[in-house]
């Protein structure tokens, strides 16, 4: 489950609300149809490495939830904008849908 604020974005188990990532906004700018956001990790129970890593991520919010682009972690470009949401403008793009919490 993607839980997104002002502040933060977080990504949590369904089932019990655990946190397995947690990143604070730095920069949020809305654009035409999506928005790009600047956050900086502070928790990462998947990957340890990505913990105070600035990552660049695009964010576009439709009727069935959320759409995310971000870089790979091992990417020397982590910190670069994605070029768009399309997987074909780079490769090791990092695309999730998610949808709204029941």
């Amino acid at each position: 489950m993607l839980d997104i604020s002002s502040e933060e974005i977080a990504i949590k188990t369904i089932e019990d609300q655990f946190v397995l990532t947690r990143s604070k906004v730095l920069e949020w700018k809305e654009e035409s149809g999506f928005s790009r956001v600047q956050v900086i990790c502070v928790q990462n129970m998947i990957d340890e490495k990505m913990i105070g890593k600035r990552v660049k991520l695009l964010i576009r919010k439709d009727a069935n939830g959320y759409t995310t682009v971000q870089r790979d972690s091992t990417s020397p470009k982590i910190n670069e904008w994605p070029l768009g949401f399309d997987p074909k403008l780079e490769p090791n793009l990092l695309i999730a849908t998610w949808r709204k919490s029941k």
